[in-house]
């Protein structure tokens, strides 16, 4: 399974010579690192993986001594990764014979220090190791709290510095570059041994075909892109909205990929490191469009897509209307926890097919739900008896779940009938804030919705609306009211009358019926050049943000991947 490849990145500037046209000119004496004297690993890898591994999601650990000898476990690997082009953030990875780990750290242009196909010595004792959603890695211990335990994030630098030591020149001829195809994958992430060998591992796939050919790899949000081989079988890769080739298009036709074998959740995802990572594409290669068959629809109202459209890649655009049958929903994070069946454990999300008997969610797409009176009508939690119902669409086709689907929802028609228009009001775009106004929290067509009566903390999830020129017509009570005092702004949901605040290190919202002593419960609103605010905490310092990643507002302490900042519209 497993063959060497030399892997070459165009931007990894590490190994070039000088060259001078001088004679007279002297260079400086080359520099060659070299770790400490004396120190030699004494641990494999993956043996130090297994020695510190737990089946949990979340959890972190300190690596303590090896206790049958009492030394200082020390591990070496080859750097086989580079955050150069922007797409892997934040971590770096090495590899030797037995396995690859993930070295998550708070530290930018970590490949000019950790070049890629650099030797480096990591005295592991005294460091922590552990699991970020699934992905074990060497990092630090941070509270994640709707799991209540610590999980495995960036450790600072000064940590890292101190415990790896590079040790020669750079050599990335050396780099292995593991071939593998998407079915091994699936039967290695269920294989204990094999899973900690392959984890975190430079890959390579070949003869695959890009899902969203002709996309951008992500545009201005990081996006899930899938590569699917010659009998359908697919793999995430995952495009980081930071990355300098984002804006670039997906090549159409069959090629190879190689990246970062990461995983999220309960699978595997690739991280491609550049450009470069996507090798043998043909650049002249056109989209292999199906012609349209009988009963195939352009979109419209009265002629909607169909499924099968949307899964083929037939079709496509924003608010166009789609049409199929309710038959399941996805279950948690990953397309394959789709369960055909009107017993829904989730409202946010539902599945669509051909036929109302289908019975292979390989044939279905996602809808997601946008909170609402879409996702209130529509999902199967609350209403089982949708399932197997006709519905007709009006929303985005994008993808979601890493595959086509459906989002950004607007209109319905369920079993043949047009639900009665929603009563609003209307609220325009402001560049300014008036106390005692009610103001909808904007981040293009995503509107904030108030939480909800029986919770007393969350996210501030969003509805999909349509602005008509700076106006927007919404229901009064998905608006907020922002009232100055002599300490701040206060929130105030129009809908309950409470207040949102924050507490200890959440990144989401609490509510109290009254104002909190705490500054928390005070926030500065200031206006931006751009037509937006910046909504602070000032007990926190966090500031309000849409993230497309979770689709909903939060209030974070550094600038989120893809995050928008809030536009507000005032209540006319």
């Amino acid at each position: 399974m497993k063959k060497r490849f030399f892997y070459s990145i165009a931007l990894l500037m590490g190994v070039i010579g000088l060259i001078s046209c001088d004679n007279d000119f002297e260079l400086p004496p080359m520099v060659i690192p070299e770790a400490p004297a004396g120190m030699e690993a004494n641990i494999s890898i993956a043996d130090l993986k297994e020695a510190y591994w737990d089946e949990a999601r979340n959890y972190c650990t300190e690596i303590g001594v090896n206790e049958a000898t009492g030394e200082d476990y020390i591990i070496e690997g080859r750097v086989v990764s580079s955050d150069a082009s922007g797409n892997i953030y934040k971590n770096f990875v090495i590899e030797d014979e037995s396995g690859a780990l993930t070295i998550s750290v708070n530290m930018k242009d970590i490949y000019k220090t950790y070049k890629f196909g650099q030797k480096v010595l990591v005295r592991a004792t005294g460091m922590h190791i552990g699991k970020y959603n699934g992905l074990q890695q060497l990092g630090a211990p941070e509270w994640y709290a709707a799991g209540n335990t610590y999980e495995t994030t960036f450790m600072e630098e000064d940590v890292l510095t101190s415990h790896a030591f590079q040790n020669g020149l750079p050599d990335p001829a050396k780099v292995d570059t593991a071939l593998v195809t998407i079915p091994e994958l699936n039967e290695i992430k269920n294989n204990h041994d094999k899973l900690l060998s392959w984890t975190s591992r430079l890959i390579r796939i070949n003869n695959v075909r890009w899902e969203d050919a002709g996309k951008e790899f992500a545009g201005t949000a990081s996006a899930n892109r899938n590569i699917v081989d010659e009998n359908g079988n697919k793999l995430l890769v995952r495009n980081s909205a930071y990355s300098d080739f984002s804006y670039d298009l997906l090549p159409y036709g069959y090629g190879d990929v190689v990246g970062i074998l990461s995983f999220y959740g309960t699978d595997f995802q690739m991280v491609l490191i550049d450009a470069e990572s996507l090798l043998n594409y043909d650049p002249d290669a056109v989209p292999d469009i199906p012609e349209p068959g009988p009963g195939d629809g352009n979109g419209t109202a009265e002629s909607p897509f169909t499924v099968t459209q949307v899964a083929n890649g037939s079709a496509s655009g924003t608010s166009v209307w789609v049409k199929g049958f309710i038959v399941g929903y996805i279950a948690d994070k990953s397309f394959d926890t789709g369960v055909l069946s009107a017993a829904a454990t989730v409202q946010t999300n539902l599945l669509l097919a051909a036929s109302a008997d289908e019975t292979d969610i390989n044939n279905c797409i996602p809808v997601q739900l946008p909170s609402g009176d879409v996702r209130t009508a529509l999902n199967l939690q609350t209403n089982p008896g949708n399932y197997k119902k006709e519905v007709a669409l009006k929303g985005n086709i994008e993808a979601y779940f890493g595959t086509a689907g459906i989002k950004s929802v607007t209109e319905y028609v369920i079993d043949g009938v047009t639900p009665a228009p929603v009563e609003g009001v209307q609220f325009k775009k402001v560049t300014a804030v008036t106390s005692g106004k009610q103001y909808l929290i904007v981040a293009g067509t995503q509107v904030a919705q108030p939480i909800a009566a029986d919770k007393t903390y969350g996210w501030l999830y969003v509805a999909a609306a349509t602005p008509e020129g700076d106006v927007i017509t919404m229901s009064e009570d998905k608006s907020f009211i922002l009232t100055a005092t002599d300490k701040g702004y206060t929130i105030q949901q129009t809908s309950d009358s409470r207040y949102l605040y924050q507490e200890g290190t959440y990144n989401s919202f609490n509510l109290s019926a009254q104002i909190s002593d705490s500054n928390a419960a005070w926030w500065d609103i200031t206006p931006n050049a751009d037509g937006t605010f910046t909504i602070k905490n000032k007990g926190m310092n966090k500031w309000i943000q849409y993230s497309p990643n979770y689709t909903s507002f939060g209030s974070y302490d550094s600038t989120q991947e893809g995050a928008v900042l809030p536009s507000l519209y005032e209540k006319l």
